[in-house]
């Protein structure tokens, strides 16, 4: 009896200590990023703070959005439009602690930068403010300028939430047809030798010094 007195108050009390992040905070989406990866979220933001960019995206301009956190404020990068830079700082304050009443709800495209995209990532020069391949970041942008940049891949997240295994091939060929053709070639083998179809859910073709690269990805059914 007390055996079982101890293991349920185990059980209890590895409840509270894994219990889920609130809602609207950066626990909350960066607990499940997939789910949310292309979508927009809200944010329940305590502060912002300016971050002194200074790339090649013209008319953008950077923040750090404050939440709660499980362990105190988390934060993630933004990006605005300049012209609403003033506005936006006013509406949700820089100052560096807030109480419950002060947050503001803000809404926003949460977007991953792909590490294959590298390079493309880093001609922004977005490194220099912390944003590297494989950090997440909230676009609240209005004209789409950053789409083009930090392309997000609806099929490839449909495939992840739907519990299928995505796989990758790549090739490097001199041009960018060849590069395609060779990478594809690599999966439909995959595709024969497992008995199975091949459905792609993400093609980029990367530009290197003398050839491009191609990278594929698929799942099998």
């Amino acid at each position: 009896m007390k055996t079982t007195q101890t293991l349920f108050c185990l059980i209890l009390l590895s409840g509270g200590l894994w219990a889920a992040p609130k809602r609207n905070t950066v626990d909350f989406y960066l607990s499940d990023p997939n789910r949310y990866l292309g979508t927009t979220v809200s944010l329940a933001v305590s502060h912002v703070e300016p971050m002194p960019y200074r790339g090649n995206l013209s008319n953008i301009v950077f923040f750090r959005v404050y939440t709660d956190g499980e362990n105190g404020m988390r934060s993630l990068p933004l990006a605005v439009n300049s012209s609403s830079a003033r506005n936006f700082s006013e509406e949700y304050g820089t100052k560096t602690a807030a109480q419950p009443k002060d947050y503001r709800n803000l809404t926003g495209k949460f977007r991953f930068v792909d590490s294959e995209i590298e390079k493309k990532a880093l001609s922004t020069g977005l490194w220099y403010i912390g944003i590297m391949p494989g950090s997440y970041f909230i676009d609240a942008t209005t004209d789409g300028q950053l789409d083009g940049v930090f392309d997000w891949y609806p099929e490839k997240t449909a495939a992840i939430n739907s519990g299928k295994n995505v796989e990758r091939v790549s090739a490097k060929e001199a041009n960018e047809e060849d590069a395609i053709a060779s990478a594809k070639k690599l999966m439909t083998a995959a595709a024969q030798k497992a008995g199975k179809k091949a459905t792609i859910v993400k093609q980029d073709v990367i530009p290197l010094r003398d050839k491009k690269l191609c990278v594929l990805e698929y799942f099998l059914e």
